[in-house]
């Protein structure tokens, strides 16, 4: 059952129209159910802009007439039948029961009420929903947690809502189905901009699943524009399978159909971890087909190779820390000594680089010479001879090369 969110913006003008009509002429095939938000249209334009848009196919919808608000659910399925259908808030939801061939799925398309009368109202319809049977709640719940957190119009801070959704997340053991939404720097909220840098002070926005036993509900919410907002204003396109079908798999885990929603930034971290952990014979950017336990596995493979690279680094840094010669443990003649030779070396280059040499060394650059030495060692510590010297030296730079010839020649530090 594949499932599309939109917050059209409008369905006032004919530009929109067209654009729904395009994506629907292009995509309309592959989507059971369409859930619109934000018409934006009046009583007596409703029915008739929905007619024209299914084109024959079945459809609820709410509206107000206050031009602000309104939604929609388009049954895109010739052969699946509504058996209930209402609308709930002042233009807010639209929900419908509908008897498909894999059982009953209920979807509701909400455009958050902004009174907290509707919005209490409307929460509290949807928690009694949840536990019953199998929910899809698609929309743009119009929700933020502070009210800077907004485009300008008039923000809805988000509450009590917050605190029912999160005692429905806690009581449904939901905290670990936020794959996708984890991508997108979630994991709660999409975020309309960022606000003192905090990305928990986001809008609540999108689609929810409810859980059955007959349907692996969870809950995937993924919006942002070409240029990797988030946008409430692009499609969100949803697929979800019933337990018992499906090339006899178990279990139902559902597929992100990235390539609808023209987001390059999803498909990119998605192709990231196809590479990390996925089948490398396999296109990521093809196969969209992910399956919860794997994708999951994947993650967790990603982050257990995180946690030893970063373990890896830390040893390394201890290993240099123990093993190298700090410029406080040379006494005064080696320091004499280096010098000498660094104005050794300057005699050899040319007067261009003389210019810049001609200066005293300063205490970087005698440290990074001593480590550029075999092992890390300064000349005359390590007891080393010349002839081993040498044989250390074949790969080095020729100036290195010469100033270590030089340097045990006189055996100035030996």
């Amino acid at each position: 059952m594949e499932v599309v969110s939109w917050n059209v913006f409008g369905l006032g003008g004919q530009k929109r129209m067209e654009r729904v009509k395009k994506w629907l002429r292009t995509h309309g095939r592959e989507v059971g159910v369409l859930c619109l938000q934000q018409l934006r249209i009046k009583e007596d334009l409703t029915r008739r802009r929905l007619t024209e848009l299914s084109e024959g196919s079945q459809f609820v919808v709410d509206y107000t007439t206050e031009g602000k608000a309104g939604a929609a659910v388009l049954i895109l399925k010739q052969h699946w039948s509504i058996l209930e259908s209402g609308t709930k808030g002042d233009g807010s939801v639209a929900w419908a029961k509908i008897n498909t061939k894999d059982g009953i799925v209920g979807v509701a398309s909400i455009h958050g009420p902004r009174t907290r009368t509707e919005r209490t109202y409307v929460w509290e319809w949807l928690k009694e929903q949840w536990d019953q049977g199998v929910w899809i709640f698609c929309g743009d719940w119009n929700s933020v947690e502070t009210p800077e957190d907004s485009l300008g119009d008039s923000p809805v801070q988000l509450g009590g809502e917050r605190r029912r959704w999160q005692n429905l997340i806690t009581h449904h053991d939901l905290e670990d189905s936020w794959l996708i939404a984890s991508l997108r720097e979630g994991p709660h909220f999409t975020r309309q901009q960022k606000v003192n840098n905090r990305l928990d002070q986001s809008r609540l926005d999108r689609i929810y699943f409810s859980q059955s036993e007959v349907w692996n509900g969870r809950i995937i919410k993924v919006t942002h524009d070409s240029r990797g907002r988030l946008s409430d204003h692009r499609p969100v396109h949803l697929c979800i399978h019933h337990r018992n079908t499906g090339s006899g798999r178990k279990g139902t885990y559902f597929k992100f159909s990235a390539e609808l929603t023209k987001e390059s930034e999803v498909k990119e971290k998605m192709a990231q971890l196809w590479r990390e952990g996925g089948d490398p014979q396999e296109d990521p950017r093809k196969n969209w087909d992910w399956r919860w336990a794997n994708a999951k596995k994947i993650l967790i493979q990603v982050e257990k190779e995180r946690r030893e690279e970063r373990k890896r680094a830390n040893e390394k840094l201890e290993e240099l820390n123990r093993t190298r010669i700090r410029k406080e443990e040379l006494s005064a003649q080696d320091k004499i000594a280096l010098e000498s030779v660094l104005q050794g070396i300057n005699k050899k280059v040319s007067r261009e680089q003389n210019r810049e040499l001609i200066k005293t060394p300063s205490d970087v650059e005698i440290q990074e010479l001593i480590e550029s030495l075999p092992g890390g060692k300064s000349p005359g510590l390590d007891g080393m001879t010349v002839e081993a010297l040498l044989e250390l030296g074949e790969n080095a730079e020729q100036d290195v090369k010469d100033f270590i010839w030089e340097f045990w020649k006189d055996r100035r530090l030996t």
